[in-house]
Protein backbone atom coordinates (compact mmCIF):
# COMPACT_ATOMS: atom_id res chain seq x y z
CA UNK A 1 0.00 0.00 0.00
CA UNK A 2 2.12 3.54 -1.42
CA UNK A 3 1.05 6.34 1.22
CA UNK A 4 1.92 9.36 -1.14
CA UNK A 5 2.93 12.87 0.24
CA UNK A 6 0.10 15.21 1.42
CA UNK A 7 -0.96 17.60 -1.85
CA UNK A 8 -0.93 21.45 -0.90
CA UNK A 9 -4.79 21.77 -0.92
CA UNK A 10 -4.86 19.02 2.18
CA UNK A 11 -1.84 20.58 3.72
CA UNK A 12 -3.02 23.82 4.14
CA UNK A 13 -6.25 22.27 6.05
CA UNK A 14 -3.87 20.38 8.58
CA UNK A 15 -2.18 23.47 9.21
CA UNK A 16 -5.31 25.48 9.58
CA UNK A 17 -7.05 23.30 12.10
CA UNK A 18 -3.63 21.78 13.37
CA UNK A 19 -4.46 17.70 12.33
CA UNK A 20 -1.15 16.29 12.10
CA UNK A 21 -0.37 15.91 15.91
CA UNK A 22 2.07 13.07 17.11
CA UNK A 23 0.31 10.42 18.29
CA UNK A 24 -3.22 11.51 17.60
CA UNK A 25 -3.75 9.58 14.28
CA UNK A 26 -7.19 8.62 14.41
CA UNK A 27 -8.16 12.56 15.77
CA UNK A 28 -5.94 13.64 12.86
CA UNK A 29 -7.71 11.51 10.13
CA UNK A 30 -10.59 12.02 10.97
CA UNK A 31 -10.78 15.63 11.32
CA UNK A 32 -9.25 16.21 7.66
CA UNK A 33 -12.17 13.72 6.51
CA UNK A 34 -14.74 16.60 8.41
CA UNK A 35 -12.78 19.30 6.52
CA UNK A 36 -13.73 17.90 3.34
CA UNK A 37 -17.50 17.46 3.80
CA UNK A 38 -19.17 19.38 1.33
CA UNK A 39 -16.24 19.81 -1.40
CA UNK A 40 -15.97 18.63 -4.81
CA UNK A 41 -13.03 15.69 -3.64
CA UNK A 42 -14.33 14.55 -0.25
CA UNK A 43 -11.66 12.80 2.22
CA UNK A 44 -12.15 9.01 3.39
CA UNK A 45 -11.22 8.03 7.04
CA UNK A 46 -9.15 4.43 6.26
CA UNK A 47 -8.17 2.03 9.07
CA UNK A 48 -4.61 0.35 8.26
CA UNK A 49 -1.87 -1.65 10.42
CA UNK A 50 1.18 -0.25 10.41
CA UNK A 51 4.91 -1.66 10.77
CA UNK A 52 7.45 0.06 12.22
CA UNK A 53 11.43 0.27 11.01
CA UNK A 54 11.72 -2.03 13.88
CA UNK A 55 9.15 -4.63 12.88
CA UNK A 56 6.27 -3.68 15.77
CA UNK A 57 2.71 -3.73 14.68
CA UNK A 58 0.15 -1.14 15.65
CA UNK A 59 -3.30 -0.10 14.22
CA UNK A 60 -3.40 3.71 12.62
CA UNK A 61 -5.84 5.64 10.67
CA UNK A 62 -4.90 7.47 7.14
CA UNK A 63 -6.64 8.92 4.95
CA UNK A 64 -7.69 8.40 1.30
CA UNK A 65 -8.16 11.54 -1.17
CA UNK A 66 -9.08 11.42 -4.56
CA UNK A 67 -7.91 7.84 -4.94
CA UNK A 68 -4.44 8.09 -3.26
CA UNK A 69 -3.52 7.63 0.55
CA UNK A 70 -2.15 10.40 2.87
CA UNK A 71 -1.08 10.07 6.55
CA UNK A 72 -0.93 13.76 8.13
CA UNK A 73 0.31 12.08 11.85
CA UNK A 74 3.55 10.62 10.09
CA UNK A 75 4.35 12.76 7.23
CA UNK A 76 4.94 15.45 9.96
CA UNK A 77 7.40 13.02 11.44
CA UNK A 78 9.15 11.73 8.63
CA UNK A 79 8.02 8.24 9.15
CA UNK A 80 6.00 7.90 6.01
CA UNK A 81 8.79 6.12 4.13
CA UNK A 82 10.03 3.42 6.62
CA UNK A 83 6.62 2.63 7.99
CA UNK A 84 4.82 -0.08 5.91
CA UNK A 85 0.99 0.36 5.82
CA UNK A 86 -1.79 -2.83 5.74
CA UNK A 87 -5.34 -1.85 4.46
CA UNK A 88 -8.05 -2.68 6.69
CA UNK A 89 -10.86 -0.70 6.06
CA UNK A 90 -12.16 2.56 4.08
CA UNK A 91 -15.24 4.61 5.45
CA UNK A 92 -16.99 7.48 3.21
CA UNK A 93 -18.16 10.48 5.17
CA UNK A 94 -21.82 8.34 4.19
CA UNK A 95 -20.38 5.36 5.74
CA UNK A 96 -19.72 7.10 8.84
CA UNK A 97 -22.58 8.98 9.44
CA UNK A 98 -24.59 5.46 9.32
CA UNK A 99 -22.59 4.29 12.03
CA UNK A 100 -23.42 7.49 14.27
CA UNK A 101 -26.87 6.85 13.12
CA UNK A 102 -26.46 3.41 14.27
CA UNK A 103 -24.77 4.52 17.60
CA UNK A 104 -26.18 7.88 18.72
CA UNK A 105 -29.33 9.35 19.22
CA UNK A 106 -30.13 12.28 17.00
CA UNK A 107 -29.76 14.80 19.67
CA UNK A 108 -26.28 13.65 20.33
CA UNK A 109 -25.34 13.14 16.65
CA UNK A 110 -26.86 17.08 16.61
CA UNK A 111 -24.72 17.97 19.42
CA UNK A 112 -21.08 16.56 17.82
CA UNK A 113 -22.17 18.56 14.53
CA UNK A 114 -22.98 21.37 16.47
CA UNK A 115 -19.46 21.10 18.75
CA UNK A 116 -21.64 20.44 22.40
CA UNK A 117 -20.51 16.98 22.18
CA UNK A 118 -17.21 15.12 21.21
CA UNK A 119 -17.22 12.46 18.14
CA UNK A 120 -15.40 9.79 19.62
CA UNK A 121 -12.51 7.83 17.45
CA UNK A 122 -13.57 5.09 14.95
CA UNK A 123 -11.56 2.41 15.37
CA UNK A 124 -11.59 -1.63 14.82
CA UNK A 125 -12.97 -3.55 17.66
CA UNK A 126 -13.01 -6.67 16.04
CA UNK A 127 -12.77 -8.87 12.73
CA UNK A 128 -14.87 -6.72 10.66
CA UNK A 129 -16.04 -4.63 13.17
CA UNK A 130 -15.61 -1.33 13.96
CA UNK A 131 -17.47 1.21 15.69
CA UNK A 132 -17.37 4.70 17.82
CA UNK A 133 -15.54 4.36 21.54
CA UNK A 134 -14.70 6.29 24.27
CA UNK A 135 -11.43 3.99 26.00
CA UNK A 136 -8.17 4.46 25.25
CA UNK A 137 -8.03 6.87 22.29
CA UNK A 138 -8.53 10.96 22.62
CA UNK A 139 -12.18 11.64 21.55
CA UNK A 140 -12.56 14.88 18.68
CA UNK A 141 -14.47 18.22 19.11
CA UNK A 142 -16.00 20.21 16.56
CA UNK A 143 -16.94 23.70 16.79
CA UNK A 144 -19.10 25.60 14.91
CA UNK A 145 -18.98 29.47 16.14
CA UNK A 146 -20.00 30.40 12.56
CA UNK A 147 -20.50 28.91 9.01
CA UNK A 148 -16.63 27.64 9.54
CA UNK A 149 -15.89 24.33 10.86
CA UNK A 150 -13.22 24.18 13.92
CA UNK A 151 -11.47 21.12 15.12
CA UNK A 152 -9.82 20.89 18.36
CA UNK A 153 -8.92 17.70 20.12
CA UNK A 154 -9.84 16.76 23.84
CA UNK A 155 -6.58 14.85 24.96
CA UNK A 156 -8.47 13.99 28.76
CA UNK A 157 -9.89 10.78 27.60
CA UNK A 158 -12.76 11.98 29.86
CA UNK A 159 -16.43 9.83 28.64
CA UNK A 160 -18.57 11.93 27.00
CA UNK A 161 -22.59 12.32 29.34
Amino acid sequence: MKVHKTPDELRVLIKKYNLDRPGCCYTNSFGLVIQTRGRKSQACYVLVNITNDRGEEHPHAIINYEGKFYDPTYEKLGYVDRTKYTFIKQFSIQEIDGILERKFSKRQIKNMRKGREAYWPLVQIGENEFDFIDEDYPVIEIKRPSLKTYITSLFNLTKIR
